[in-house]
């Protein structure tokens, strides 16, 4: 799994735009664009004035070199004391290999009684790879005493980003897995990208037996299956989540919580307040917490989410199945007035301090007031701002878009793209395209560019990075936009900024032209060293302001970002002669140094990672016009893959048992997410006659006769041909 960071761009791209004296075509002569990681990594120097493994908590020492490889000497060099400090990512997923018993040095150790103390801000980017980070308290099964952190880690007010995990069912995920009788407290966590199985949370996946969480945030992505927090997936048997918020986007199955999923035997979630879309197919989906079971308490919290939202149901601070909130203490709760339900709506039915609701706070309440209603007083812990949401460590936590354009309807400004409009529309839509826009931009590799063709593959994208902070690190470029001066200028200042050579004047000056080429000419973009063959005037009359920047941002990029196009975009039209270096990967094309032919056309790995595990297909609304449409990308994907399975089968790939597995889940789920729809039938038969699954295919047109009757005439030739070939052998 990837990190998603962002990214900054290093020397700033210069050149010019200007015609060739022989007026063949209007070329792009660009300097060198290079890019900078923004993981920055210091250069280990000794620090005289502090022991070995401590630094002030300041930061001002330079920080240990990162290497990617735990380091557990901290400990090594102390293994009988009661005080410890780290200050590097290694030395983080130092300690997890030791309350984990899996470093072959140091002894393992839960730190029952001991305190680590992080004494820096760290970058995680290093523990993207494979599965990702390992959590600290890495718990293989049920039982709460496997592999627990039972000591205090204490953040010191730091910051740790870039946490990405990847193992979509396993137990016990976050940055600490299984906290037992321990205590974490004093760190935010940024950009955390989680998708785990059974009690999933940002900070913790499991606190358990007298463990708390304090005074911590969490911002990004999470996911799971069961019991999914912003914080902490499981809050149970006296413990405790309080003065807390998460703006991360959580979602999953059931018991899903913007701040727990699920609180129960007697433990307490207080002081606490989450910021971002809490969504599930399943039942307990709540703003705050998900599930509330067998003596818990909710007090002085607050959702102020934009969505919370279940087909199920779901209730806007917690989101138990009772009115009356029985067994339980739920007092002085507050939920924003605008959060929206599955329908898109703002009417919630329980709305009262002593129902799963909350009482109503409007916008006005929370920009005036930042302790919303004296719920996060500072108590030397909370920071507030006129203005702003209440923050930790110092810092006021920034309004979120979803809030500060809830007094203004979705408008579109002629100076800028107002991706409010997405945000208010795609409730209409959802959940197709949220899934789609999901799968889009998780085709992704992070921080890349991604063109984009039309509003129903523009729009969506950039709700989900507005609305739900999802894949912030991809920018969406709009070929249509893109004929804008306006928008080429937000593109090349506004973060994640786009590589551009043209100086803003430059910029003022583009307009269309006539295209000179009579016959197919070849050109170079010099940085990028990429040759091509130019459309010629017959193919391509018009040469728009859209053409020419698509060619200085490629020449611009230099490869320093991964450069993609929806199946929208990959229009010949649009792609200026840049078709044949295309090559497929799932939803999306991606740009490629060199000519791309019929073997490496298609990254079938990416392609079957990404369906496998990454891909949301859920039903979609088929009274939906554009809904229905757009479901031929999913049918693309199905082409494409029939191809390959040829391929590998003919060539005896080792890969095409498991790939064949996964196409045909893959087609499955498309057959129901889409029935009525005869061609994922079809295909499905193309599947199995062309890989010798004859009885799999009579079946499949028996099943299509039956649930589909409306196309029977498609699919009685294919049952005849199945059980002609099934005579034959």
């Amino acid at each position: 799994m990837r990190v998603f960071a962002d990214s900054e761009s290093g020397n700033k791209a210069h050149g010019v735009f200007y015609m060739l004296a022989a007026a063949i075509f209007s070329v792009l002569v660009l300097a060198g664009c290079g890019g900078t990681n923004t993981q920055k990594t210091l250069a280990g120097q000794s620090d005289n004035a502090h022991p070995k493994h401590e630094t002030p908590d300041s930061g001002s020492a330079v920080a240990k070199r990162e290497t990617g490889t735990p380091d557990t000497e901290w400990y090594i060099q102390n293994p009988g004391g009661l005080h410890f400090t780290i200050s590097t990512a290694d030395e983080l997923a130092g300690l997890a290999d030791i309350v984990n018993g899996t470093d072959d040095k140091a002894k393992q150790d839960n730190f029952s009684g001991k305190t680590v103390r992080l004494t820096r801000d760290i970058d995680l980017s290093g523990y993207a790879g494979g599965e990702g980070w390992v959590p600290i308290g890495d718990d293989p099964g049920w039982g709460e005493n496997d592999n627990p952190f039972s000591g205090m880690f204490d953040g010191g007010g730091h910051v740790i980003s870039n946490l990405t995990i990847n193992r979509p069912n396993a137990l016990r995920q976050g940055l600490f897995g299984n906290v037992t009788g321990g205590k974490v407290a004093n760190v935010g966590l940024n950009r955390v990208n989680i998708h785990g199985g059974t009690n999933v949370g940002g900070v913790v996946g499991g606190l358990r037996r007298n463990s708390s969480v304090t005074n911590a945030y969490s911002t990004g992505v999470i996911s799971g299956n069961e019991a999914v927090g912003g914080i902490a997936g499981e809050v149970a048997f006296n413990s405790n989540v309080a003065d807390c918020y998460s703006a991360a986007a959580v979602s999953g199955i059931m018991h899903i919580g913007g701040v727990a999923g699920y609180l129960g035997d007697s433990s307490a979630v207080a002081s606490s307040y989450s910021a971002g879309a809490v969504t599930g197919s399943g039942s307990n989906i709540g703003g705050v917490v998900g599930l509330a079971s067998s003596e818990w308490s909710v007090t002085n919290s607050a959702a102020l989410n934009p969505v919370v939202k279940s087909p199920r149901g779901a209730g806007r601070v917690i989101g138990i199945n009772s009115v009356r909130l029985s067994h339980g203490e739920f007092s002085n709760n507050a939920a924003y007035a605008g959060v929206k339900d599955y329908t898109g709506g703002t009417a919630w039915a329980n709305r009262d301090a002593s129902l799963m609701d909350g009482v109503d706070v409007a916008f006005a309440d929370i920009n005036n007031d930042p302790t919303i209603g004296g719920r996060f007083i500072t108590r030397a812990v909370w920071t507030t701002e006129k203005g702003k949401l209440p923050g930790l460590h110092g810092r006021a936590a920034a309004m979120p878009e979803h809030l500060l354009n809830s007094t203004h309807p979705a408008i579109a400004h002629s100076g800028s793209v107002d991706n409010t409009v997405a945000a208010a529309t795609i409730g209409d839509w959802l959940p197709h395209p949220y899934d789609l826009a999901y799968n889009t931009l998780m085709s992704c590799e992070e921080n890349s560019i991604i063109f984009t063709g039309s509003d129903h593959d523009t729009y969506p994208l950039l709700a989900l990075q507005e609305a739900y902070g999802i894949r912030t690190d991809v920018r969406v470029v709009n070929f249509a936009l893109l004929n804008a001066g306006w928008y080429i200028k937000q593109l090349m200042n506004e973060e994640p900024r786009v590589p551009i050579s043209f100086s803003e004047e430059e910029i003022d000056s583009l307009r269309p032209q006539s295209n000179p080429p009579q016959s197919a000419e070849q050109h170079t973009l010099h940085n990028a060293n990429l040759t091509f063959t130019l459309p010629d005037i017959r193919r391509h009359n018009v040469l728009r302001v859209q053409d020419k920047m698509l060619l200085n941002i490629v020449d611009a990029v230099a490869w320093s970002k991964p450069i993609y196009f929806t199946l929208g975009a990959s229009d010949g039209s649009n792609l200026m002669g840049l078709a044949p270096f295309l090559r497929v990967e799932g939803l999306v094309h991606r740009l490629m140094p060199e000519r791309v032919t019929h073997v490496n056309s298609h990254d079938i790995d990416r392609t079957i990672a990404m369906i496998d595990s990454v891909y949301l297909l859920r039903e979609v609304d088929e009274s939906n016009y554009i809904a229905r449409r757009m479901q031929v990308h999913y049918l693309q994907i199905v082409s494409d893959l029939h191809r390959l399975m040829k391929d590998l089968r003919r060539n005896n790939d080792p890969r095409y048992s498991e790939y064949m597995a996964v196409s045909l889940r893959f087609l499955n789920r498309c057959v129901e997410i889409i029935p009525w729809d005869w061609r994922p039938r079809t295909f499905r038969h193309e599947f199995y006659m062309d890989n010798g699954m004859v009885d799999e295919a009579i079946a499949a047109m028996e099943e299509a006769i039956r649930d589909d009757p409306e196309h029977r005439s498609q699919y009685e030739p294919l049952l005849h041909q199945a059980r002609g070939r099934k005579a034959q052998d």
